[in-house]
């Protein structure tokens, strides 16, 4: 499903970091309202990976292999499929059931499985820590979704993308002591404090743009947005939206 096949609506993907590398991840975001109505609380993670490990990752014949492998999962197992994180040299897919032969079943087709080295395991999980503190996005996590479609309408529009430029960041806050106190932090982060905003019409009123300079290559814009947005939840606060100036390509400006 995640190598190239047909996108389901209700998945989403976005790119984040596991275990210290760039990774792509896809979550099945309906399993969200199933959890209070299920008995689905085992989980099933299977972990995939080349018999060989090279620093390029998987080949394609061994991504054609769990990708048959996935289906073969899929179709076979009664369990609700949560989601799968691909890192280039490992691939791992997550489910849900309530049927010890599921796990059973898994196994039976790992040992079949002779082109790539694949193991699972199954974990009780009555609250489904992985799929909300791994799979599900936070907000950190769901603004790189946000951040690939602003930079990718950027540069619809003619933008040199790899040019540096001034990122603004819209911080807002509950309260302005609480603002206060995220503007230091941020400042020992690295950002640039500009203007202050008061919007009494807003459920968080309190206000700050955050400036820092960055090309809007997407890897350096989600370590931005990450930033800030980690930094503002110590202080109830959130990234409402980040703009930036236009430079077109040929511009003297690059």
């Amino acid at each position: 499903m995640v190598f190239g096949e047909q996108k389901m609506p209700q998945w989403l993907e976005y790119d984040w970091i596991l275990n210290s590398v760039p990774s792509k991840y896809r979550v099945n975001m309906e399993l969200d309202s199933i959890l209070p109505h299920t008995s689905m609380q085992m989980l099933l993670h299977v972990k995939c990976g080349s018999k060989d490990p090279r620093g390029d990752g998987m080949t394609l014949r061994e991504r054609r292999r769990v990708e048959a492998l996935e289906r073969k999962c899929v179709k076979q197992l009664d369990a609700v499929y949560a989601g799968i994180i691909d890192s280039g040299s490992e691939v791992r897919m997550y489910f849900y059931t309530d049927k010890e032969r599921d796990f059973e079943m898994l196994r039976e087709l790992l040992d079949k499985e002779n082109g790539i080295d694949c193991v699972c395991k199954r974990i009780f999980e009555p609250q489904w820590q992985t799929y909300y503190k791994l799979l599900y996005p936070d907000a950190a996590k769901y603004q790189t979704v946000r951040n690939k479609t602003l930079i990718d309408n950027i540069s619809k529009r003619g933008d040199n993308t790899s040019a540096p430029r001034r990122i603004n960041l819209h911080m807002h806050f509950p309260t302005e002591p609480l603002r206060l106190l995220f503007q230091e932090e941020a400042r020992l982060a690295g950002f640039v404090i500009g203007d202050a905003v008061y919007a009494p019409e807003q459920d968080l009123p309190y206000g700050v743009v955050l400036h820092r300079i960055s090309t809007l290559c997407k890897r350096d814009i989600d370590s931005l947005t990450t930033r800030a947005i980690r930094i503002a939840e110590r202080f109830r606060g959130v990234l409402v939206q980040w703009d930036c100036l236009l430079i077109s390509k040929g511009s003297p400006l690059k």
